[in-house]
């Protein structure tokens, strides 16, 4: 490139325009100075000097200079530092004196040949003078002009002479050129728009798919809180179907995998299906389980063998099979189970037959006419081949199964029931009057008339175990008596007729049933146990002991504890049947289908143990509460009323031992760290020591008439600190036997010992003493609140886990205090609503606490340092004892009104309802393992464990069980009900 000398004129263009084409020339200024030549271009040597990069600056004069007869000196300045002139031709240029002027004084300077003119309006040259665009003095000299109008060269072409006049260029080459860059910048432009437009579906997909992850992340939770809802509600199986799918979509968390495998339990417990031809009416199960009897509503007769998973026997009745029939019995099977008897009773004639049928070959072997007032016997068959019944008139006959032959029995009054006992030695017959009369059948037997009832009988069963007879009246009236002195025992009942009468097969207690509800007694003194609601269909099946029994509800069946009236098992769907195995481990259902479903039905609880009765030694009143310490192997050991420490093991709670009793009811149980020592304590002030393993006592020490309310062990097995009643503290060493010092305590519930077993807590004056073990010396006393005088007493300590604070919480107040051993960091709350203290439990991080407060019927969290509150918010009395999990993401409470309860301790929300007790709740604690909840009751007089796990199984695991059981499917956010063909669920 070669070198030319600067240009001295400043302006590469002057712009000369009429007022009335401001706009066109603002215009052209700001398109001039901003285009930019082609880089090809830049430094080529013209007629007009080098060509810039940019045509700056460019005069444009902004007045007309109206007050002036002659151009000022700033425009003559200007366009003698211009290089070109541009005029903007126009009528109104043409027209404009001071246009001319410029022009004419721009020619006088030497740059006529530099003018280019630009039409925007009007005619060069035109015939009509109002139309001609250029000014006179352009008139003179034809220059170069630009037609910006689109009938002219257009805006484009127009812009390009200019330029090319300026730079001094060829106008094609300058057109080629400009052309090729806006090709290139067009590319550029496309592609950068490109980019953007993708860049835009990129950040909208993002933002779409961050919507659709909030929404599925809303959804997830919804379907978390449904099923947590379906789970407090107990429905389960609803339950599980939307956890299930929320585990599908990849939520997950504990709390999810608790639930789930909370709802799984009776969808897992299914075991054996069979399929039956119609729809079941009644079922019957023999006492060793093994073989099922099922009456169809249709008239078939089906027995099952459980164990071989066959049909033994299919029987037609077109007796059964009529609609006109008023009752029909449950089957009864002989002793040897060779025969099969039911009895029906037709509404329309009221004619009753009562048909015998052998299993093996399903042949009617009798067909008989009894009397349509006999709606039931519990036994009809004879040890020798004899059926038991009532003939028309109220008259009992046997009737010899082989040969039909029969044989009248003589009976005073009319017969409304007759029945067998178990053994067939007696005979029972219940009269229309009232009484029973029961007839020996061994040579030379008795005759026993037993009074009690005075309306028509209708029901019976005997108790051959015990020698003991139950007979239920028209009334409702229950009464009992013991064989064969014939001793009315037992007199009570119902309000209206009973519709069922039974024991539980260990005899221990029986079940009656009416309309106006379901009562379980105890079969030794009559006492009862429960009483519940009873549905208007009668299916019920008690237990083998009698400490739960089935029953059909709304929408399923369920296992329900009978002294704590919780459901231990709920199934749902369309269940007609439920019989609860004579084992006590298996429930039947048969379905509206016909199918007839085995499910487990000893999940809940895994074990519960009941501690007896209070010793005849003791002379203080003492609630039948029972405390247990767990020991870092599995075992437990408990005491309760009856005053014997018991040693268990596993959640089954296996008998392990029984220690010697210490002659009183024992108040408190705690053991070492390492579960080599183990103290107890009893309401009367005898304290023992013993060794577990093996079962050694090792120290035995006496507070004669006091009643020990607190007790602790250290964690390494050498201190015992033992609070009376009176609120007197006692320690000792364990080691030597040496009773070290007595304290004057503010509350005997208030006491605790470190981790490292290096320091006791306990409330004296109103302030928290801290005394070394070792020394006995204090390291510390502080009151709660200010100085000791107006500070409340304290009700309640705990040591952090690492022993280096400590939380206080006052006994009548709302005042709780965190107190650090090592630093004066100290933090204080007023715990709302409180009005007394229970306890207090760190987290095993430290960071939290639970407090549980009398006044409350929440358990309150307290996180210190953050200054947080939260509650645990469900009990309906106040929370006894809690505990967190062994990792601390859970909490489980137990309240006065015998609820335990599990929460998630980052929530703080109700993840289940595990279970309860009759009363309050003594003590609950987990396992050290995490993997069971122990809970003991305070007025039960019972010890209880309870499944505690995750689920572990895939999401399609869950999901292909869940659809196979459960009577439910989510479909649309709403769950409805399907059909389920349970047979399929057990296929391999």
């Amino acid at each position: 490139m070669s070198s030319q000398p600067q240009d001295p004129r400043r302006y590469w263009a002057f712009i000369s325009y009429s007022h009335h084409d401001s706009h066109a020339a603002i215009r052209l200024h700001r398109r001039l100075e901003a285009y930019r030549v082609p880089r090809h271009l830049v430094g080529r040597s013209t007629a007009s000097g080098a060509v810039p990069k940019r045509l700056q600056p460019i005069f444009r004069d902004r007045d007309e200079l109206p007050s002036s007869a002659e151009l000022g000196g700033v425009i003559r300045q200007a366009l003698s530092e211009s290089r070109h002139l541009i005029v903007i031709c126009s009528p109104s240029a043409a027209a404009s004196r001071w246009v001319d002027e410029e022009i004419r004084l721009f020619k006088a300077m030497g740059g006529g040949d530099r003018i280019l003119a630009l039409i925007v309006d009007g005619e060069p040259h035109a015939a009509d003078p109002s139309r001609e665009c250029f000014p006179p003095a352009l008139l003179e000299s034809e220059p170069i002009a630009a037609d910006l109008r689109k009938s002219g060269d257009g805006p484009f072409l127009a812009r390009m002479k200019l330029l090319a006049g300026l730079l001094g260029l060829g106008l094609d080459e300058l057109v080629r050129r400009e052309r090729r860059r806006q090709r290139e910048q067009s590319l550029i432009r496309g592609g950068v728009l490109a980019v953007f437009a993708l860049l835009i579906v990129v950040a909208m997909t993002v933002q779409r798919r961050d919507f659709d992850q909030r929404e599925q992340l809303e959804y997830r939770r919804q379907l978390v809180e449904h099923g947590r809802r379906e789970l407090l509600a107990e429905s389960p199986m609803r339950a599980a179907v939307y956890l299930a799918e929320a585990y599908r979509r990849g939520e997950d968390s504990l709390a999810l995998r608790y639930m789930l495998q909370r709802a799984m339990q009776p969808i897992d417990a299914l075991r054996q299906v069979l399929n039956s031809n119609g729809v079941p009416w009644r079922s019957f199960l023999t006492e060793d389980d093994a073989l099922l009897t099922v009456v169809g509503q249709d008239g078939w007769i089906d027995v099952w063998s459980l164990e071989q998973g066959r049909r033994l026997a299919h029987i037609e009745d077109a007796a059964i099979a009529a609609r006109n029939f008023v009752k029909r019995e449950e089957p009864a099977l002989s002793h040897d189970r060779r025969l099969l008897s039911v009895a029906v009773v037709n509404s329309k004639t009221l004619q009753g037959h009562r048909t015998v049928w052998s299993i093996q070959d399903q042949r009617r072997l009798l067909d008989v006419a009894v009397d349509p007032f006999d709606p039931a016997s519990v036994q009809p068959f004879g040890p020798d081949g004899e059926l038991l019944a009532i003939a028309p008139g109220g008259k009992p006959r046997l009737w010899s199964i082989a040969d039909g032959a029969f044989r009248s029995i003589d009976v005073d009054g009319e017969v409304t029931l007759s029945t067998f006992d178990r053994s067939g030695r007696w005979m029972a017959f219940g009269k229309r009057s009232g009484e029973v009369e029961l007839r020996s059948r061994q040579p030379g037997g008795r005759s026993l008339r037993l009074r009690g009832l005075s309306r028509p009988v209708v029901l019976m069963v005997f108790d051959d175990d015990s020698g003991r007879l139950l007979a239920a009246g028209e009334d409702g009236s229950v009464r009992g008596w013991t064989l064969p002195n014939g001793e009315l025992v037992f007199a009570s009942g119902h309000s209206q007729q009973v519709t069922f009468l039974d024991f539980s097969r260990d005899r221990e207690r029986f079940l009656t049933a009416a309309a106006d509800g379901l009562r379980i007694w105890r079969s030794r003194d009559g006492s009862l146990l429960y009483s519940g609601a009873s549905p208007d269909s009668k299916p019920f099946s008690l237990g083998p002991d009698g400490a739960q029994f089935a029953q059909i509800v709304p929408g399923g069946a369920q296992v329900v504890d009978v002294q704590t009236n919780e459901s231990l098992l709920r199934l749902e769907g369309n269940i007609l049947n439920v019989l609860l195995s004579n084992r006590g481990r298996q429930l039947l259902t048969v379905n509206a289908s016909g199918q007839i479903a085995r499910w487990r039905a000893d999940q809940r609880p895994l074990g519960q143990r009941w501690h007896g009765d209070r010793p005849e030694s003791s002379r203080v009143f003492w609630r039948n509460s029972v405390d247990f310490a767990l020991l870092p192997d599995g075992r437990i050991v408990s005491g309760g009323l009856d005053g014997r420490p018991r040693i268990w093991r596993g959640s089954a709670l296996e008998p392990l031992a029984s220690l010697d009793p210490l002659g009183d009811a024992i108040s408190r149980v705690s053991a070492s760290a390492d579960g080599e020592r183990v103290a107890v304590s009893t309401i009367s002030g005898v304290i023992e020591v013993w060794n577990p393993q093996t079962q050694e006592r090792l120290r035995r020490f006496e507070l004669p008439g006091r009643f020990i309310s607190n007790l602790r062990l250290s964690p390494d097995g050498r201190h015992l600190f033992a609070a009376d009643r009176g609120n007197t503290g006692h320690l000792w060493n364990v080691d030597s036997g040496e009773h070290r010092a007595q304290y004057v305590m503010d509350s005997r519930f208030a006491l605790d010992i470190s981790g490292d077993s290096r320091w006791l807590a306990i409330p004296v004056q109103r302030r928290t003493l801290v005394i070394d073990l070792l020394t006995l010396e204090s390291r510390l006393e502080e009151p709660l609140v200010g100085d000791a005088e107006e500070s409340p007493e304290i009700g309640c300590l705990r040591f952090a886990p690492d022993g280096r604070a400590l939380v206080a919480m006052a006994s009548e107040s709302d005042e709780v205090g965190w107190i650090s051993l090592h630093s004066p960091q100290r933090y204080h709350m007023h715990l709302p609503d409180a009005g007394g203290c229970f306890a207090a439990k760190f987290s095993p991080d430290g960071q939290r606490i639970l407090l549980l407060d009398q006044a409350r019927t929440s358990a309150a969290i307290w996180e210190p340092a953050q200054g947080r509150i939260g509650d645990l918010a469900g009990h309906t009395k106040s929370v006894f004892d809690a505990d967190w999990s062994p990792d601390g993401r859970f909490l489980v409470t137990g309240g006065s009104d015998g609820q335990i309860k599990l929460w998630d301790a980052q929530s703080l929300l109700l993840i289940d309802d595990i279970g309860s007790h009759m009363g309050a709740i003594s003590t609950i604690s987990f396992s050290p393992d995490g993997r069971t909840l122990y809970s003991s009751g305070v007025d039960d007089g019972r010890l209880q464990a309870w499944p505690f796990g995750l689920e572990n199984r895939t999401a399609g695991e869950i999901a292909g069980r869940v659809n196979c059981v459960s009577p439910w499917t989510l479909e649309n956010n709403a769950l409805l009900p399907k059909s389920v063909d349970l047979q399929r669920c057990l296929e391999p």
